[in-house]
């Protein structure tokens, strides 16, 4: 069952979850430490053969993002998996983490655990069923 969400999210909603730099202005005093979030989204369309299509390409296309995001300047601070999909996330956790495994294991709808499921997860980098890759990372 998918979870409602609000009709004016959007993918920078994700951003809520970090500290902005006009916080830690108005704290006072950390102005020159203060960091700019910047996120990149790899969407991951439905279709099987569209998801799929994506889901072998997508340890290029998160190389390729993470090399634009460097080249201006960009400390890349982690990936993060989005279920069902960056616009209304209902889960978001960071890969390689124990929240990725708790996820992984509890959280996301699978139909087996068979050897292609596996073998596609561990190629891309994260379960077939997530909806979205997000690259955050922060420009001082």
């Amino acid at each position: 069952m998918r979870t409602p969400c609000r009709p004016n999210a959007t993918p920078q909603t994700l951003g809520e979850l970090f500290v902005r730099p006009e916080a830690t202005r108005r704290e006072g005093g950390l102005e020159e430490t203060a960091a700019v979030l910047q996120m990149a989204i790899v969407p991951i369309p439905p279709g099987k053969v569209l998801r799929l299509l994506t889901l072998l390409s997508l340890p290029l296309r998160l190389w390729v993002v993470e090399r634009r995001l460097l080249r201006t300047g960009v400390v890349v601070a982690g990936r993060y998996g989005c279920y069902p999909d960056a616009v209304c996330p209902a889960l978001v956790f960071q890969f390689g983490s124990s929240a990725a495994r708790y996820t992984h294991r509890y959280l996301l709808p699978s139909r087996s655990r068979g050897l292609v499921r596996r073998t596609l997860s561990a190629w891309a980098g994260c379960d077939p069923s997530v909806g979205a890759v997000v690259i955050v990372g922060f420009q001082s």
